[in-house]
């Protein structure tokens, strides 16, 4: 494909692109200005600078750019916290990344906020809080939108539905099937919430209530032990496992709290981030031992373990690999 020359320029979004030219990052992609006459071939369309404008307002990370994949819609948000943390991408999280995104629907934008990538990295650049208050407010407007037409029962058998599939670990795609079935047993059932993507966000409510009674619980312990190990998902993305070992209602009990991604696997990485965690509970005061896999990142001199040990400023800590 030939190419020709094109004057290229950070017009629509420069305030926000600014930091990427201050850190002496350079950008991914450079934004389309509207004025300009000569175009390569996959140029951007009219409905991409209509789209952008209709956006920006809600959307301030989003952008349209001819680099680095073609024409399209991209995330300045995600790209920076990509090539900061160096972080290898799959297939389907290139999407506004290294590719664009060609849906113009006014849905799309707020998919990818949902995503995983997008969400860690608003997180990165203003702070676990504003993660947090971006997915509340998008799962209270979904609830808003259509709140005097729906029953409290109808509420309640959508949020029974949802927790049985996932109690049974089964699919959430079987969300509307399973929502059929109730309603030839005569349940009044409310069909715009009638689709999975509706059963992902009751899943993410149930979560939010289940974790903070747990932490809850936690936290009415005078002590507790961690046991952490690493683990490698499916999409080829390192995780840390956290699971706590607590004392309640004068019981042992053993609960999994944490999967937390990793962007580095050496010692002071994965440390940070297991300390971020305990930081957001107030854990610190309550740890007097930890357990974790014999690997010399987590148990050597300066390994994992070592540096909790010291952040405590606790040598009793009992450090116990197991076998």
């Amino acid at each position: 494909m030939k190419i020709t020359q094109t004057k290229l320029s950070f017009a629509q979004d420069r305030s926000s692109l600014k930091k990427f030219k201050d850190e002496k990052l350079e950008p991914l992609a450079r934004v389309h200005d509207p004025s300009d006459e000569m175009v390569i071939e996959d140029s951007l369309k009219p409905e991409h600078d209509a789209f952008i404008k209709s956006m920006k307002k809600d959307f301030d990370w989003i952008y349209a750019a001819t680099e680095p994949g073609g024409a399209g819609i991209y995330c300045f948000l995600c790209q920076e916290y990509v090539k900061v943390h160096k972080i290898s991408l799959n297939m389907l999280q290139k999407k506004y990344i290294e590719k664009p995104s060609t849906n113009l629907k006014t849905s799309a934008p707020r998919d990818h906020e949902k995503c995983f990538i997008h969400r860690e990295a608003g997180k990165w650049k203003y702070g676990p809080q504003h993660a947090k208050d971006k997915e509340n407010e998008q799962t209270l407007e979904n609830f808003e939108t259509n709140r005097l037409a729906i029953k409290d029962d109808d509420i309640i058998c959508h949020f029974l539905a949802t927790y049985f599939l996932s109690k049974e670990d089964m699919a959430l795609n079987k969300f509307p099937a399973l929502l059929s079935l109730l309603e030839t047993c005569t349940v009044d059932i409310n069909n715009n919430y009638k689709n999975n993507k509706m059963a992902t966000e009751f899943l993410t409510c149930i979560a939010t209530k289940l974790r903070e009674d747990v932490m809850m619980e936690i936290n009415s312990s005078p002590y507790i032990g961690l046991m952490i190990d690493e683990s490698l998902d499916v999409g080829m993305i390192e995780h840390l496992v956290v699971n706590i070992r607590y004392i309640h209602e004068n019981k042992v009990k053993e609960r999994f709290c944490a999967l937390i991604q990793l962007h580095s696997l050496d010692a002071k990485s994965i440390f940070d981030s297991l300390n971020s965690f305990l930081l957001k509970y107030k854990l610190h005061n309550k740890i007097v031992a930890i357990s974790t896999d014999g690997a010399s990142v987590m148990l050597a001199q300066n390994g994992v373990a070592s540096l909790l040990k010291d952040y405590l400023a606790n040598k009793n800590l009992i450090i116990n690999p197991c076998l």
